[in-house]
Protein backbone atom coordinates (compact mmCIF):
# COMPACT_ATOMS: atom_id res chain seq x y z
CA UNK A 1 0.00 0.00 0.00
CA UNK A 2 1.44 3.23 -1.07
CA UNK A 3 0.94 5.94 1.08
CA UNK A 4 0.50 10.00 0.66
CA UNK A 5 1.18 12.85 2.27
CA UNK A 6 -1.65 12.68 4.39
CA UNK A 7 -1.43 9.43 5.61
CA UNK A 8 -1.66 11.00 9.28
CA UNK A 9 1.96 9.76 9.71
CA UNK A 10 4.69 12.13 10.47
CA UNK A 11 7.93 11.17 9.37
CA UNK A 12 9.72 13.82 10.09
CA UNK A 13 8.63 14.50 13.64
CA UNK A 14 11.02 14.05 16.69
CA UNK A 15 10.80 10.51 17.85
CA UNK A 16 9.03 9.94 21.82
CA UNK A 17 11.21 8.25 24.08
CA UNK A 18 11.00 4.64 25.05
CA UNK A 19 11.59 2.31 27.23
CA UNK A 20 12.00 -0.53 25.34
CA UNK A 21 12.21 -1.66 21.55
CA UNK A 22 10.54 -4.90 19.88
CA UNK A 23 11.59 -5.22 16.33
CA UNK A 24 8.76 -7.10 14.67
CA UNK A 25 9.78 -6.35 10.82
CA UNK A 26 9.28 -8.68 8.57
CA UNK A 27 6.27 -9.55 10.62
CA UNK A 28 2.59 -9.60 9.32
CA UNK A 29 -0.52 -9.12 11.66
CA UNK A 30 -1.54 -10.38 14.40
CA UNK A 31 2.34 -11.41 15.06
CA UNK A 32 3.12 -7.95 15.87
CA UNK A 33 0.47 -7.02 18.34
CA UNK A 34 1.12 -10.82 19.52
CA UNK A 35 4.44 -9.70 20.63
CA UNK A 36 3.60 -5.74 21.71
CA UNK A 37 1.32 -7.97 23.99
CA UNK A 38 3.36 -10.19 25.31
CA UNK A 39 6.03 -7.35 25.82
CA UNK A 40 3.91 -4.92 27.49
CA UNK A 41 2.85 -7.28 29.79
CA UNK A 42 6.18 -7.64 30.99
CA UNK A 43 6.42 -3.35 31.50
CA UNK A 44 5.19 -1.13 34.48
CA UNK A 45 1.88 0.95 33.77
CA UNK A 46 3.51 4.09 31.91
CA UNK A 47 6.41 3.03 30.27
CA UNK A 48 6.87 3.12 26.46
CA UNK A 49 7.28 0.42 24.46
CA UNK A 50 8.74 1.23 20.81
CA UNK A 51 7.64 -1.38 18.28
CA UNK A 52 9.03 -1.91 14.61
CA UNK A 53 7.66 -2.98 11.85
CA UNK A 54 7.03 -2.81 7.70
CA UNK A 55 3.33 -4.33 8.38
CA UNK A 56 1.90 -1.74 6.11
CA UNK A 57 -1.80 -1.68 8.29
CA UNK A 58 0.66 -1.42 11.98
CA UNK A 59 -0.94 2.08 12.14
CA UNK A 60 -5.04 0.67 12.25
CA UNK A 61 -3.82 -2.27 14.45
CA UNK A 62 -2.22 -0.90 17.23
CA UNK A 63 -5.20 1.96 17.39
CA UNK A 64 -7.75 -0.58 17.64
CA UNK A 65 -5.77 -2.49 20.36
CA UNK A 66 -5.22 0.60 22.13
CA UNK A 67 -8.82 0.78 22.10
CA UNK A 68 -9.60 -2.75 23.41
CA UNK A 69 -6.82 -2.67 26.17
CA UNK A 70 -6.11 -0.14 28.94
CA UNK A 71 -2.61 0.60 26.28
CA UNK A 72 -2.30 3.89 24.69
CA UNK A 73 -0.62 4.89 21.08
CA UNK A 74 1.55 8.08 21.74
CA UNK A 75 3.37 8.55 18.24
CA UNK A 76 3.26 6.51 14.84
CA UNK A 77 5.86 7.66 12.40
CA UNK A 78 7.37 6.00 9.15
CA UNK A 79 10.94 6.18 7.76
CA UNK A 80 10.93 4.70 4.53
CA UNK A 81 9.28 1.17 4.98
CA UNK A 82 9.72 1.12 8.37
CA UNK A 83 6.77 2.08 10.93
CA UNK A 84 7.51 3.11 14.66
CA UNK A 85 4.83 3.08 16.82
CA UNK A 86 5.09 4.12 20.57
CA UNK A 87 2.50 2.12 22.80
CA UNK A 88 2.52 3.61 27.12
CA UNK A 89 2.01 1.06 29.10
CA UNK A 90 -1.95 1.06 30.94
CA UNK A 91 -2.49 -0.38 33.92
Amino acid sequence: MDRGKDDGLNPGAAAPSSDATLDCRGLDCPLPIIHARVALARMRPGEVLRVLSTDPAIDRDFERFARLTSHEVTGIARRDEVYEVFVRRGD
